[in-house]
């Protein structure tokens, strides 16, 4: 089987790729194992320069009727006691957008501009020299060759496709792990993030995914020494019943099974996204904020950096290394600083002397906050509310 340009996984960075190179005139075939709708793991949240990419690739239409929660502020959370409130300018800090729907929202994208979809298990790259032509896959109960001009690895955190093409599994790592919940009491519109002495490195969130479910979760960094290593589902599960005994409502249950997984977070240095007819995408090329662990918006601009840097060089008849590279000088210039200051932050807020001094102080607080606004994306619209936001005591 030939064609011009395979993607490997159809999630947000995937779909924005296959769909973005479809519209422009490419021939395109979308790997996934899984069949759609499928549902992932994930905190659910999109900022809004994930909704700014949905509005200028002329979806947001499309995006609203789906009746996502928008969310209009976050609460900080500090060992149950002590909280710092924020809100989003015009009361807007994104949407919660549980996955099945969101995923299946872009991939249907993709398909109706003209992708080919395959269900598939991607099992190696097919090289010659050092450059990379095509895949092999597992299709229909027998293995298959698709030859193309250009491969773009967007499967994910586990992906071994990424994983071959670098010399050894990069750290930092975290893990997380999610369930929505019904009958939870929670906020309208606001995301809760806790930061616990019963969470050692990592925190917990509870987000609204309309008026009777939420997506609760917690994520961890996980340390090189197995032996300082934490116990993610434990502390998972007490998270759960900690909030499911401070809700009013005794019913609440929940609903379906609890997905987790490894996040590949920030820029590693020396990680390798760009290679002879190759691109890396989303999670798999770690893309993942440092921050809070969000990896969809920077998917979905992975995603469409790599169409487009891919149909710039078939425009201009190159396709050496140098051309495909700016997608890596793209990506750099968009996320890597971000990357860098949202892990100085996540550090200072990770370090449990430096929580307490920071919820229990409004001025450093407030400092903290306009901080993130300036150095994280996700955040940059964040205005300071001097009603809302207050460090007092919670019963």
């Amino acid at each position: 089987m030939k064609t011009e340009i395979v993607v490997v996984g159809a999630g947000p960075a995937g779909s924005i790729c296959a769909g973005i190179l479809s519209q422009l005139g490419h021939e395109v075939i979308l790997l996934d194992r899984a069949e759609f709708p499928r549902d992932k793991g994930c905190g659910d949240g999109v900022s809004p320069m994930g909704i700014q990419i949905i509005d200028e690739l002329g979806l947001l239409p499309e995006f609203e009727q789906l009746q996502f929660t928008p969310i209009g502020s976050c609460r900080l959370t500090y060992d149950f006691s002590f909280s710092v409130d924020f809100r989003g300018k015009f009361n807007y800090l994104g949407y919660i957008a549980p996955r099945k729907q969101f995923d299946e929202f872009l991939f249907n994208y993709a398909i109706r501009s003209g992708a080919r979809y395959i269900c598939a298990d991607v099992n190696n790259l097919i090289k010659t020299d050092d450059r990379i032509h095509g895949v092999e896959i597992y299709h229909n109960q027998q293995a298959e060759t698709i030859e193309a001009k250009f491969v773009v690895i967007a499967n994910g955190s586990n992906s071994t496709l990424a994983r071959s093409l670098n010399e050894k599994r990069p750290l930092p790592i975290a893990y997380a792990l999610r369930a929505y919940i019904e009958n939870l009491t929670t906020d309208p519109h606001c995301v809760e993030m806790f930061y616990d002495k019963r969470i050692p490195r990592g925190y917990a969130w509870l987000f609204p995914v309309n008026d009777h479910i939420a997506n609760i979760g917690i994520g961890a960094l996980i340390e090189h020494n197995r032996s300082t290593s934490i116990n993610v589902k434990a502390i998972f599960n007490d998270f759960v019943k900690l909030c499911i005994a401070r809700s009013p409502i005794p019913e609440a249950v929940t609903v379906g099974p609890v997905k987790g997984g490894m996040l590949n977070l920030g820029f590693q240095k020396d990680y390798k996204r760009v290679f002879d007819g190759a691109l890396i995408a989303g999670d798999a090329g770690r893309l993942v904020s440092p921050l809070f662990g969000s990896g969809i918006t920077s998917a979905m601009l992975s995603g469409r950096y790599a169409a487009e840097t891919i149909h710039d060089v078939v425009n201009r008849s190159a396709t050496s290394f140098d051309d495909l590279f700016q997608y890596e000088v793209r990506l750099r210039k968009a996320l890597q600083r971000e990357h860098r200051f949202a892990k100085i932050i996540r550090d200072i807020l990770l370090f449990r002397p430096t929580q307490k001094i920071i919820f229990k102080s409004t001025y450093l607080a407030k400092f903290s906050i306009e901080l993130a606004k300036r150095i994280h994306p996700d955040i940059v619209d964040i205005e300071i509310d001097p009603v809302k936001l207050h460090v007092s005591p919670k019963s």
